[in-house]
C-alpha cells in the first residue's frame, strides 16, 4: 500500500515560462519556510522541484531562492530528490537563442549540460553541503508537443556523480550502492 507522505511546492519558477511573463503558465511560487523535510527509514528526505536544485538564478530579473542553504541552515537531509522537466537541448547552447530575447542571462555557458552541472544540484551540493546524496530524475523525451532532455543521476554530497543515465536524450535506469559509515 501506498500513501503520500508530504507535498512540494516549487520555490523558483522559470522566468518566462511559469511565472507571470505574458507566455508563461502564471504558477503560484511555493512558500520556501514549509517545503517538507520527511523522516525515512534511511533519513531525512526533501524534494527540490527542478529550477529548485540550482544554485543561482537563470536571470537578473527574477526573485531566485537558493534553496539548498536553507536546507543546510534546517540541519541538512540523507536525500535530497530532485525531478526535472528540461525543455531545452542538453547538447544545446546556454542560454537558448529564442530566451535571450525576454530575460537578461546572468550566465553563459556552452551547453545546457555545463550549465546544468555549473548552476544546477551539483553546484548546490559542492556549494553548501546541505544532503549526503542528490538524486536527479529527468523526465525525457516527449510529452504531447513538447521535447524534453536531460541526465539522470545519483550524487554524493560534494556533488560529484555516483552514477549516470547513459544518455540525455533516452530513458533508462541510474543505480549505485553506497555503503554506509561509521562516524
Amino acid at each position: 500500500m501506498t500513501s503520500c507522505v508530504a507535498t512540494t511546492d516549487k520555490v523558483n519558477l522559470v522566468p518566462g515560462m511559469e511565472d507571470g511573463a505574458p507566455k508563461g503558465l502564471h504558477l503560484a511560487r511555493g512558500d520556501l519556510e514549509r517545503l517538507p523535510v520527511v523522516e525515512t527509514p534511511f533519513g531525512k528526505v526533501a524534494t527540490l522541484i527542478c529550477y529548485d536544485g540550482f544554485s543561482v538564478a537563470h536571470t537578473t530579473l527574477e526573485r531566485f531562492v537558493p534553496v539548498g542553504e536553507r536546507l543546510a541552515a534546517r540541519g541538512g537531509v540523507a536525500v535530497a530528490a530532485n525531478p526535472a522537466a528540461n525543455p531545452w537541448k542538453w547538447l544545446g547552447p546556454w542560454p537558448p537563442v529564442s530566451s535571450v530575447a525576454l530575460t537578461s542571462p546572468a550566465s553563459e555557458h556552452a551547453t545546457r549540460a555545463v550549465q546544468w552541472r555549473t548552476e544546477g544540484l551539483p553546484s548546490s551540493l559542492a556549494q553548501t553541503h546541505f544532503a549526503r546524496h542528490g538524486v536527479t530524475a529527468h523526465l525525457v523525451g516527449r510529452v504531447l508537443d513538447l521535447r524534453f532532455e536531460g541526465v539522470s543521476e545519483i550524487l554524493d554530497d560534494n556533488g560529484q556523480p555516483l552514477a549516470t543515465a547513459p544518455s540525455h536524450d533516452r530513458g533508462g535506469h541510474v543505480t549505485c550502492v553506497v555503503r554506509a559509515t561509521k562516524e
